[in-house]
């Protein structure tokens, strides 16, 4: 992950936050070709709209630090529904 500015102390939180995103969406990624499966991961049973939900949580924290996010915002805009179903605003 490249930033393309200076990191502070006030965006170490964000930075966490993406980290763990990162690595959760990479533990339950097989949801994105099996829809109807579910994941068992860190204590919780994960489906396809839990998916949708981290990744447009990360979309949102990546494109504030310049990170490419142009293969989440195809992703996303098809996957309106769900984004509805969580009240997330797209685009956002």
């Amino acid at each position: 992950m490249a930033i393309n500015f200076n990191v502070t102390s006030d965006d170490l939180p964000a930075l966490s936050r993406m980290s763990y995103l990162n690595e959760l969406m990479a533990k339950i990624g097989h949801l994105a070709g099996h829809r109807n499966d579910k994941v068992i991961y860190d204590g919780k049973i994960w489906c396809y709209a839990d998916l949708v939900y981290v990744a447009y949580e990360y979309y949102v924290l990546a494109r504030n630090y310049g990170l490419p996010v142009h293969n989440f915002v195809k992703w996303l805009e098809q996957e309106q529904t769900i984004l509805k179903q969580h009240h997330l605003t797209w685009p956002a």
